[in-house]
């Protein structure tokens, strides 16, 4: 219960019953925008790093997600998912890897409690690979980019899937932000 205190998901009131906490799309946006630049900062600094090992497990991973997708299972893909990801930016430092790890918890959590678990993983499946082959010749700058804009799609998605009259800004300036990311 404390640590969904922390996230703000239950509020505690002294002498009183933990409760949910309101559901507020300006958090889930909140949260949306930092995994998106922590993640592409992480994946940039961490893929140089990567080691033949590494680029295993990813295609391992890779090849979960795929064929996840194709079988429409949402479960199996988030979880390969989630190690493909941190698989990715383990190199950038435990504490990132922590933080992120965080973070794909916390919205996890949001689709859980306030989406209905509504499908949006498949969005962009056809960039995967494009990501990997970025990872694969060990570019961060071009797989970060890739990234970012994976995510800033599904990202926005998510948003328009719980509410679509909720006017993304915060999360559109991130994604122009990480323009610095674009394809040389």
């Amino acid at each position: 219960l404390r640590r969904l205190q922390q996230d703000r998901l239950v509020i505690a009131r002294a002498n009183q019953r933990f409760s949910v906490a309101p559901y507020d799309l300006s958090d889930l946006e909140a949260v949306l925008c930092l995994h998106l630049v922590n993640v592409s900062l992480a994946i940039q600094v961490g893929v140089p790093f990567l080691t033949d090992e590494d680029i295993d497990q990813l295609e391992r991973c890779e090849d979960v997600m795929m064929a996840a997708a194709e079988k429409s299972d949402q479960l199996r893909w988030e979880a390969a998912y989630r190690d493909f990801i941190l698989s990715i930016v383990a190199h950038a430092g435990q504490r990132i890897g922590n933080l992120i790890g965080e973070l794909i918890d916390n919205i996890q959590r949001y689709r859980e409690t306030t989406l209905n678990a509504a499908p949006v993983v498949y969005v962009g499946g056809s960039q995967l690979p494009e990501i990997f082959e970025a990872i694969k010749m060990r570019d961060g700058k071009l797989a970060a980019s890739r990234y970012a804009k994976f995510a800033g799609r599904t990202s926005s998605l998510i948003l328009a899937g719980v509410a679509p009259q909720y006017e993304p800004a915060r999360l559109r300036a991130y994604i122009v932000a990480l323009g610095a990311f674009e394809e040389r």
